[in-house]
């Protein structure tokens, strides 16, 4: 299908978010990844459809297969305490955490990575069109851009 991947903090269960990213994923995208997580296909099946969960070392490497960032990691690991949890004030401290997780994730300054160092490549690429020098100003006038800003701009 290889439609638009699904953003982590749309979600408060890590099995929803995982569906809606294999739909993402070409063809056989979930025997890849239960291999890629070293588990069997079953057994990923089986935390689809909430009759089991990962393990904290799943829900790292997990992490680590899809690439997340640090903010993104953090709201993986809540997600995966949230699925084990019994206690009810436990899940409600940590819907806190999500939420909170979910408004530093609209916080432009909390996501981009300051000061990196662009290769020669990319930086042709950068320079090769307006639109990338356009949005960096853009980020740079004020302090914490969200995105819904910036999508508005652009």
């Amino acid at each position: 299908m290889n439609q638009r991947r699904p953003s982590i903090f749309e979600f408060l269960s890590h099995e929803k978010f995982l569906i809606a990213w294999l739909a993402s994923e070409p063809r056989g995208g979930k025997t890849k990844l239960a291999a890629d997580l070293r588990i069997h296909p079953t057994w990923l099946s089986q935390i689809l459809s909430g009759d089991r969960t990962f393990s904290e070392d799943q829900v790292f490497g997990l992490s680590k297969v899809l690439s997340l960032n640090e903010l993104e990691r953090k709201f993986l690991f809540v997600l995966g305490q949230l699925s084990r949890s019994q206690h009810h004030e436990y899940k409600t401290q940590l819907y806190a955490e999500l939420e909170n997780l979910g408004r530093q994730s609209k916080d432009l300054s909390k996501r981009v990575i300051i000061d990196k160092d662009l290769g020669e490549h990319k930086k042709a690429i950068f320079y090769s069109s307006y639109l990338y020098s356009a949005f960096r100003l853009a980020c740079s006038v004020g302090e914490g851009k969200k995105i819904e800003d910036l999508a508005r701009i652009f």
